[in-house]
């Protein structure tokens, strides 16, 4: 086995692209594989517990936070994925997801490129989902994005 030891890795014929042998004869784009933000945080929004490119946690309401980019992303059309793990029981049964705003409200202007607003929702055993509910309050938030950064 060897061990390659470089602090900076560099297309040959475009800086910006490195590919990289995946499964079989398939070949994955270094820089479109990396998470570019990601953080864990309280649903208080009172801090971060962990993040990459994550430079502030700003509280807005129970379970809903917006955190900004170090470095902004190059559009708003990036992926994300949320969670939300309640440390006590939540109101019947409930299950616990973590949206954009905008995904929630049909609203715009809530994932920007130097920041993306999240709200936590449930379903609960009667499938009514409710928003920015008290059980994220004091919840363990994850998120996580993908994209390409500007």
């Amino acid at each position: 086995m060897s061990t390659l030891v470089i602090d900076t890795i560099q297309g040959k014929t475009t800086a910006g692209s490195v590919n990289v042998r995946g499964e079989g004869s398939n070949n994955t784009n270094l820089q479109q594989g990396l998470a570019k933000v990601w953080c864990a945080y309280r649903g208080n929004g009172e801090f971060l517990n962990d993040s990459l490119n994550v430079s502030g946690l700003t509280d807005h309401a129970n379970g809903d936070d917006t955190h900004s980019f170090t470095n902004n992303m190059s559009h708003a059309n990036y992926c994300y994925a949320g969670s939300v793990l309640c440390e006590y029981a939540s109101p019947g049964n409930a299950t616990y997801t973590l949206n954009t705003k905008e995904d929630v409200n049909r609203a715009n202007g809530y994932r920007a490129t130097g920041s993306h607003r999240l709200q936590s929702s449930y379903t609960n055993a009667s499938q009514h989902f409710i928003t920015g509910d008290w059980g994220a309050q004091d919840g363990e938030c994850t998120a996580i994005t993908h994209g390409d950064l500007a």
